[in-house]
């Protein structure tokens, strides 16, 4: 007997919480591992006090030297706004009605509401690391190549945020002046020539879009498409933990609206002002080390996690001598699992959410990841499903709103290397 729609929405209504919860927790290990703090959030906007150090006129005197004029600093009062991250759980009405059995279709509904969590778990980690899915570039082998039929082959500067299968929005035409939208699904990553294959798409215009391609004389995608998540983006972006690390900030730029608004740059030692590590160049524990007491010196205490993906951990590890690469078996991390290196004595974090390349130092007091509402389906109270008007689904719209609340920076830095 198959499965009926209300049935599909007492399931998505009693276990999409918890489905979809545990699924994101494991697709980004900083937050699934607790590394950063979740903190309930009530109402429409969050407000944080910034301390802006002690008092201005405090200094060391000579014997007999007037005392200095100046007035202590006024603490900053800062709005941040819940930033929305959603995905749909949508179970094909087909596939509902011809299950065999109820079971079958009550895996049918579980198997949706996993691949949902796991889509919603690397948006929300990929936006509170500011990962990008890097600027569409020529690189080699030269300009975009684009074949029959909408496929369109392109160098990408960075190839950490594809996946074959995902779908790439904000894509648009060079040549003409007023571009066309498109967007792909990416078909092939080739890592040697650092390209990507998308399948392109217009509305239903496939093949006179992919002829105007052709016919281009410089085609070429330019634009970034970036998940939510980096405050270049704007208004709907999310503050993330790379833009609150960052020291190299230009005025302004981590504050836009919703996101810690007014925040400029200001005089060295600044509580509110993260820490970079030296100039970009291959990984040393030298350096390591002297992003670690900078933090120390500035923040008066150290950090507490070092977080970084498996690409970067194994330039770190390619570093360490036998004897340091590898702790013995029965240590545990914070999250009561075996760690498999460590760095300053500290468990190093392993999240595949974060870019390439960078080294993440974090204080888990000073930043902490606001919650106004945990991944859930939404409902009218009573149901957690619909018929979508546009497919033959059963179409809900899961979502989760979040935000950083950042107390100071000056105990995070980020550390890039080549």
């Amino acid at each position: 007997m198959a499965i009926t729609f209300n049935e599909i929405a007492s399931l998505v209504a009693r276990f999409g919480n918890s489905v979809v919860n545990e699924e994101a927790n494991m697709a980004s290990t900083f937050i699934g591992k607790n590394v950063i703090k979740k903190e309930k959030q009530s109402g429409t906007v969050g407000i944080v006090n910034i301390k802006a150090g002690g008092i201005q006129s405090t200094k060391f005197l000579a014997d007999g030297a007037t005392l200095p004029v100046g007035a202590n600093k006024e603490i900053a009062q800062l709005a941040y706004h819940p930033k929305a991250l959603f995905s749909r759980l949508s179970v094909p009405r087909i596939a509902a009605l011809t299950c065999v059995s109820k079971q079958d279709g009550v895996n049918l509904v579980k198997e949706q509401m996993a691949s949902c969590g796991e889509d919603l778990g690397r948006t929300l980690g990929r936006a509170v690391f500011n990962t990008s899915l890097g600027p569409v570039a020529i690189t080699v082998p030269g300009p975009g190549t684009f074949g029959a039929l909408g496929i369109a082959t392109i160098g990408v500067a960075d190839l950490s945020g594809y996946r074959i299968g995902a779908a790439v929005e904000n894509l648009e035409e060079s040549t003409p002046v007023t571009p066309t939208p498109l967007w792909g699904v990416v078909t092939d990553i080739d890592y040697d020539d650092s390209t990507v294959t998308f399948q392109l798409y217009v509305d239903s215009q496939l093949t006179e879009i992919a002829e105007d391609l052709v016919n281009s004389a410089s085609p070429l995608i330019p634009s970034t498409p970036r998940i939510i998540g980096t405050t270049s983006t704007g208004v709907d972006a999310m503050t993330s933990v790379m833009d609150a690390a960052s020291g190299a900030l230009a005025a302004g730029s981590l504050g836009t609206a919703g996101n810690y608004d007014n925040i400029g740059t200001s005089a060295l030692g600044y509580d509110f002002t993260g820490n970079d590590g030296p100039v970009a160049a291959a990984i040393t524990i030298a350096a390591m080390d002297l992003v670690s007491a900078k933090i120390q010196r500035r923040r008066g205490l150290g950090w507490t996690e070092v977080v970084m993906n498996s690409l970067t951990l194994n330039k770190y590890l390619n570093l360490l001598q036998s004897a340091r690469r590898f702790r013995s078996g029965d240590a545990l991390d914070s999250a009561n699992s075996p760690a498999t290196s460590m760095y300053q004595g500290k468990p190093v974090i392993v999240d595949e959410n974060m870019s390439d390349d960078k080294i993440l130092f974090f204080n888990n007091k000073d930043v902490k990841l606001a919650e106004w509402r945990n991944f859930g389906p939404d409902s009218d109270g009573k149901d957690a499903a619909m018929v979508s008007d546009t497919s033959f689904v059963y179409d809900t719209q899961m979502f989760g709103m979040y935000n950083l609340r950042i107390t100071r920076r000056n105990g995070l830095a980020v550390y890039s290397i080549l």
